[in-house]
């Protein structure tokens, strides 16, 4: 019986060993003058360039950057990009796993219609806050969101808008609360990350 413990308790270890692992490294590749040279992400190599012996390093950074004609900026590396056609807007959403930011393109609008739009369809008995969000340099005014009707599943919407050529872009951040309607990590760094790195043509 002593034993049938003593296994047991070696095998709950090796489990909670087993999800403690760091993650398995990035595998990439550098290439140059057409040689491709296998490298691991944050580790130093020593390479030879034009028969001289050289240290090289690759990192991978922790966000990436959408980039289109009207907007630029970061985003966490984890996350991923989603972009679909509703009739005639366009929609990019950028998904963690409680929270997004989608950018909703509507030709023809006003920034108060894209944003009260996205605010009607979301709020529930709360009535929407005015809120300002800079966008990198740019200071924009919106709704702020709080739907807690359901306890459980409370969530919160930072809505936005500007204007940009013959269009108008909405720009909502999603958070799903936690447990005490407090915004999650997740949510805080991706509002972070992509407000401080927003770029708007034509905003000095």
């Amino acid at each position: 019986m002593r034993g049938m413990r003593t296994t047991a308790l070696l095998l709950l270890f090796a489990a909670f060993a087993v999800g403690q692992a760091k993650p398995s490294p990035e595998l990439l590749v550098l290439e140059i003058d057409g040689v491709e040279i296998p490298m691991v992400a944050g580790e130093a190599k020593t390479i030879t360039v034009q028969g001289k012996e050289v240290s090289a390093r690759v990192s991978m950074r922790d966000y990436r950057v959408f980039e289109r004609p009207w907007a630029k900026f970061r985003f966490p590396r984890r996350c991923k990009v989603n972009e679909e056609k509703l009739g005639v807007a366009t929609s990019w959403t950028i998904n963690g796993n409680d929270s997004y930011v989608q950018i909703l393109r509507i030709p023809g609008s006003t920034e108060r219609e894209g944003v009260e739009s996205i605010a009607d369809s979301l709020r529930g008995k709360r009535a929407p806050e005015p809120i300002v969000l800079k966008l990198g340099k740019r200071t924009c005014k919106g709704l702020r969101v709080i739907n807690d009707d359901d306890a459980s599943a409370a969530t919160r919407s930072d809505i936005v808008a500007f204007e940009s050529g013959k269009a108008v872009y909405v720009v909502h951040f999603f958070d799903a609360l936690d447990e005490g309607n407090r915004p999650t990590a997740e949510f805080e760094r991706l509002l972070r990350v992509v407000t401080a790195s927003f770029e708007l043509p034509n905003v000095k």
